[in-house]
C-alpha cells in the first residue's frame, strides 16, 4: 500500500505544478494585451468583417448571374439540337433480303452451281485420266514381254474393233460365270 500512496502524493505534486503553470501563463497573457488598445482592434476587426460580408455578397451575386446565363445558353443549343432530329427516322432492317438483293444472290447461286458442276467434272476426268494412264502403262509391259501377241491384237483392234471388243466381253463373261 505505500507505493500507492506514494504515486497518490506525486500525482498530488504535479496537479500542483500545473496549476501554477497555468496561472503564470494567464498572467502573462493579461500583460501583453495591456499595452494594446482594444476599441481600435475591435474597430479593425469589424471593417474587416465588412469588408468580407460584401465580398461574399458580390461573389455569390456574380455566380447567380453567370450560372444563370450558362445554363440558358446550354439548354437554348439543346432546344436548337433536338429541332433538327426529324419527327421520323428511317431504318433498314437488315435480317431480311431486300428486293435489290435478289439480281445479287441470283448471281452468287449461278456461280456456285457453275463451281460444282467444274470441279465434278475435273474430278471425273481426273479419275478417267488414271484409268487410261494405268491401262496405258499395263500394255507397254505387255509389250515389252510378250510382242509378237501385242502385235497381232494391235493389228486385230485396227482391222476391227468392234467385233474385238465384243469377243472380249464374252470371254470376260464366261470366265467371270465359271
Amino acid at each position: 500500500m505505500s507505493g500507492i500512496n506514494e504515486l497518490k502524493d506525486k500525482v498530488d505534486y504535479l496537479d500542483e505544478v500545473l496549476n501554477n503553470l497555468i496561472k503564470k501563463n494567464n498572467e502573462d497573457v493579461k500583460k501583453s494585451f495591456d499595452g494594446v488598445k482594444m476599441e481600435a482592434l475591435t474597430k479593425k476587426i469589424e471593417t474587416l468583417i465588412g469588408k468580407t460580408h460584401l465580398t461574399n455578397e458580390l461573389l455569390e451575386t456574380f455566380h447567380k448571374e453567370y450560372s444563370a446565363q450558362l445554363f440558358a445558353n446550354v439548354f437554348e443549343t439543346l432546344d436548337k439540337k433536338i429541332t433538327a432530329i426529324p419527327k421520323v427516322v428511317l431504318t433498314r432492317h437488315h435480317h431480311s433480303f431486300e428486293s435489290k438483293s435478289w439480281g445479287y444472290l441470283a448471281v452468287v447461286g449461278i456461280l456456285t452451281a457453275i463451281t460444282a458442276v467444274a470441279v465434278g467434272l475435273a474430278v471425273g476426268y481426273r479419275i478417267e485420266n488414271h484409268r487410261i494412264e494405268t491401262d496405258a502403262d499395263k500394255f507397254e509391259i505387255m509389250q515389252a514381254l510378250y510382242p509378237v501377241s501385242t502385235g497381232k491384237v494391235n493389228a486385230a483392234y485396227e482391222k476391227n474393233a468392234d467385233s474385238l471388243k465384243n469377243v472380249a466381253e464374252e470371254k470376260a463373261k464366261n470366265s467371270a460365270s465359271k
